[in-house]
């Protein structure tokens, strides 16, 4: 076995070429012992009289009894500084050392009872990525600005937010107090309503089919036709022949088309008109008849607008003293065409 040299050192650091008793030794690097050690002298600071001499063993290092003089030991500030390479760290110094990297990195409060506020800024040692961890309302902050006295620090999305679109699958649930985040489903379906091709749109169609019916006493005051006796395809509208008018259910502009045909007396002049809710549009068609009581026919169309509840009628009327008109043929159609 290859013997290992031990070293006794005196408090200067001075290697001691013959050892006293109550010398400290000092391992000057690993070693093992040949045999037992005997001795009144101390061993890192023990007393091998008192403790019991150390048996010889090929396998047992002296680490035990290896001292580190404070020359050899980094101190707080080189820890701390990180650039010292010749010194040895203890536990304490690699705590140190590990702490105050974090402080120079990111400060961090984790023990706040506080929301942070504004003023918690770059004055105080936060910077952006900075974490706050409220303990009293159970909440955490990352600072994205760092600004003097306008710092923010955002939050996060509480799980008890999620619970209920977990639960329920409706992003209804989420919602930020009587506000909701997401539109609601009767909010979707107006958004929807309003953006919808005209195609799908309100309308409705009102008609008189071979219809033989005279209408009231025709003069120069205009009166509501009466003729109608079926109702077309509706949405979203209601026609009905028994009331003579077409029911807007839908707020919008709606374009309202008119056309007649009918018999009356000869060569006198008929005008039939657009109305809602019994007032004049101002949209109407006027026909003369032949000399012959032959059956005529005309249209006329406009824009309206339409609020929920209002009424589409037709009105007719003479203003030269033509008989009651009988009308064969009519449609009346809504449908709107914009909001």
């Amino acid at each position: 076995m290859t013997a290992r040299e031990i070293v006794a050192f005196d408090e200067a650091g001075l290697e001691l070429q013959s050892p006293q008793a109550g010398d400290t030794y000092v391992a000057k690097r690993a070693v093992h012992l040949e045999a037992a050690l005997t001795t009144d002298s101390t061993i890192d600071g023990r007393d091998v009289a008192a403790d019991g001499a150390l048996a010889a063993s090929a396998t047992q290092p002296l680490d035990n009894i290896s001292t580190l003089t404070n020359d050899m030991l980094a101190s707080q500030a080189q820890a701390e500084a990180g650039t010292e390479n010749t010194k040895t760290m203890t536990a304490l110094r690699v705590a140190q050392a590990i702490t105050e990297f974090e402080t120079t990195l990111v400060k961090n409060k984790y023990d706040a009872t506080v929301a942070p506020v504004a003023t918690d800024d770059s004055t105080a040692g936060y910077s952006p990525g900075s974490i706050w961890v409220n303990l009293t309302g159970n909440d955490f902050y990352v600072c994205v600005d760092a600004t003097v006295n306008v710092a923010i620090w955002d939050t996060h999305i509480h799980t008890e937010d999620l619970d209920p679109v977990a639960l329920s699958g409706d992003s209804d649930d989420l919602s930020e107090g009587a506000v909701n985040l997401l539109l609601t489903v009767a909010e979707r379906a107006l958004i929807a309503s309003a953006l919808q091709p005209s195609t799908a749109n309100p309308y409705s169609v009102m008609s008189v089919q071979a219809g033989v019916a005279g209408e009231a006493t025709v003069d120069g005051t205009p009166r509501q036709i009466a003729a109608w006796n079926t109702n077309g395809l509706s949405y979203d509208c209601v026609a009905d022949h028994t009331t003579d008018d077409i029911t807007i259910a839908t707020a919008g502009v709606y374009e309202v088309n008119l056309t007649a045909s009918f018999s009356g007396s000869a060569s006198k002049t008929y005008l039939v008109e657009i109305y809602k809710n019994g007032l004049t549009t101002g949209f109407a068609f006027e026909r003369k008849l032949g000399t012959g009581g032959d059956v005529g026919s005309a249209s006329c169309n406009g824009l309206i607008s339409c609020i929920p509840t209002d009424t589409i009628e037709a009105f007719q009327s003479s203003g030269d003293g033509g008989s009651a008109m009988t009308i064969t043929e009519a449609q009346l159609l809504v449908h709107r065409v914009g909001p």
